[in-house]
């Protein structure tokens, strides 16, 4: 960014030049992505993928079973007795 700035006037850089990084950013994207579908899983990975052990829709799944574990902090439930005897909770969230 600093090398960007000192290149342009800040007349141009408001104009135009703050598109460079969402460029840079897409086309880092496009890399990303090329990469992702050319790489092959693991070997265990393709073990449990043929044993149906790998869900086809995990997000979903915990979704449905488990929708409050998005809403509620992690903590809560750990820390309710301390919140009623005025003590701190130090539990760590794991």
């Amino acid at each position: 960014m600093i090398l960007v700035k000192a290149l342009m006037t800040p007349a141009e850089f408001n104009a135009w030049g703050w598109r460079i990084f969402f460029v840079l950013g897409f086309l880092g994207a496009i890399v990303g992505l090329i990469i992702r579908t050319r790489t092959l899983d693991s070997f265990i990975f393709e073990q449990h993928k043929n044993q149906i052990a790998i869900l086809q829709n995990p997000a979903l799944q915990v979704w449905k079973e488990m929708p409050l574990t998005f809403c509620a902090p992690r903590w809560s439930t750990r820390c309710s007795a301390a919140r009623s005897s005025s003590t701190s909770c130090s539990a760590p969230i794991t």
